[in-house]
This record gives structure tokens, sequence and C-alpha cells, in this order.
């Protein structure tokens, strides 16, 4: 059984998924997903204020239902890009339609209700740990129920760590995370994504705390699971993306490569360039956050 969040909880809701800087057309429809989620980045552009464009005419598709991964050096635009596709921020030039829909022409709420979004920061709401991974499904208008918090957790495999706490999903976590390592606070975060059940699932260096085989089964259970969804990832790792459906690699701030891990490899390209290096060691493809305990 689901349960309804608190006035308080729809109110936290509603600001998250609200931004004062961007208006909605008057009476803006529903996102409708007729295909599933297919994300198309036509001809964009965009730089913050007056600074020179980070991005310049991108053009690429996500498919629906696949997993792509974003690649390219620090300072590419790569988490912009996910910015845009959530309308944080309006392209500068360009559009961005998901199932041949301009995003700019529909309601904001409805849009980021579709996109579980994860980063590397997981934010601890004062609450059990049952508590903080349910509350991924509440701009749905309800919290998830235990069996899918359950099942969530086992995804990214947290559960067992969970059930060894005192309390179990009842423990209680304060901002902080209550001692929880960087890596588990990072699981919580992926699974919250899950529970929310979104077509759309944007992962931006959420899994760069976790070790390899961790980090393996729940992309593993992302790729395999019933639920269908349009995966998009963004990494330094090479082993976190291999496997993506399509890679795409950018460059000053353009398209630069697109296609399979062997594909661009047997380019000899920026991104044969990258797994050359992380063959050699000079790459680290170890975790580049220490997973340790976070809390006084």
């Amino acid at each position: 059984m689901r349960l309804r969040p608190s006035s308080r909880d729809a109110s936290t809701v509603k600001t998250i998924h609200e931004t004062p800087d961007l208006q909605d057309d008057a009476g803006a429809p529903s996102l409708d997903l007729k295909i599933g989620g297919t994300i198309e980045f036509r001809n964009v552009s965009f730089s913050y204020d007056d600074q020179a464009p980070i991005l310049r005419d991108i053009n690429f598709t996500i498919p629906a239902g696949r997993t792509t991964a974003i690649v390219g050096m620090s300072g590419q635009g790569k988490s912009t890009l996910f910015s845009l596709a959530m309308r944080m921020v309006d392209v500068a030039d360009g559009a961005i339609l998901i199932d041949g829909q301009d995003i700019r022409r529909v309601a904001q709420g409805d849009l980021r209700s579709q996109i579980a979004y994860v980063n590397q920061s997981f934010v601890a709401f004062p609450g059990t740990i049952y508590y903080n991974i349910a509350y991924g499904a509440v701009s749905l208008g309800e919290l998830a129920s235990k069996d899918e918090v359950v099942e969530a957790a086992k995804a990214v495999n947290l559960y067992d760590t969970i059930m060894g706490r005192e309390d179990g999903f009842d423990a209680k976590l304060d901002k902080s995370g209550n001692k929880m390592s960087g890596g588990e606070l990072q699981r919580m975060g992926i699974a919250r994504a899950l529970v929310k059940k979104s077509p759309i699932l944007l992962l931006d260096e959420a899994t760069a705390a976790l070790d390899t085989a961790t980090e393996t089964k729940i992309m593993d259970y992302i790729r395999n699971s019933k639920e269908s969804r349009t995966t998009v990832i963004i990494a330094h790792r090479i082993s976190t993306i291999m496997d993506a459906d399509q890679i795409v690699v950018l460059g000053h701030g353009r398209v630069a490569e697109l296609g399979t891990h062997n594909e661009l490899v047997a380019k000899g390209g920026i991104y044969a360039e990258m797994w050359a290096k992380t063959q050699a060691g000079s790459l680290s493809d170890m975790p580049t956050v220490v997973d340790k305990p976070i809390g006084p």
C-alpha cells in the first residue's frame, strides 16, 4: 500500500518542480509520451549569461527505452545537457523534444514528473530510511510502498546494509545521512529514483563513489528491469558506460563522436584515447569519492 504525503511534503514537491524564472505557456499541456521517452537535441546551443557558449549546435537523439552515455572532459557541458532536458534552464538556440514535443511548450511540473534525476549528492531528509527512499515517488502524489522500497534497496545492493542497522528501514536519518557512507548515500539516491518509476532516468556521476562490482550490479538491474526506461548516464569511468547502446562524446561543446563502445574504440578518436588510458591505468577507473562515513 502506498501512503499519501503530508501537506508539507506536497509543498516541498511543488517548490522542487517549479522554476520561477521560467514561465509555462498559458494552458501548457502535459507531456504526452507516445513513444516512451525519445529525447532529441536539435541544433541546441547554450551559454550562461554573456559568457562564451558551452554547447554549440548539438544534434543527437536518445532512443526510448535504451541506454545512452555521455562522456567528455570536464567543462564540456555534460551536466548542462541534463539541466536543459529538465528545463531548469532554456536553450539559447534550437530545441529539445521528447517524443516530438518541444519541452518549452509543455508544463514544467509534468515534464519533471516524467524524469528521475540522480547526481553525486544525496539530499537526506530527517526521517526514516524508508521515508528517504519512498519520497522518490512523492511527485506522483504518494510515497512508494514498503515492497517497492525493499525492491529498490535490493536492486542497489543496499538491503543487507539497511537490515544490519538496529531499526532496519525504520532507522532514523538526519540531514547529514546519519553516518552512512558516501557510497551508501549514492545508492539510496538511485533507489529513490527507481521507486519513482519514471520513463526517463538521468544519472549524473551517480555511481562515482561505488566499487566496480556494485556499480555493475546496479547498471545490470537498470538495463534488465521490467520497467522500460530511457536511461542517460554521465560518467568518467569507462566501465560504467561501455555497455551502453550508444555513447555520445562531447568535445569543445559539440558532439565529437557517437557510436557504441566497440565502434568508437575502432575509430581511434577521443573515446579511443580515453579507453587506451584506462587500459594503461593512467585514467583512474576507481571511485573518485572515498566511501567513508559522513557526519560527525
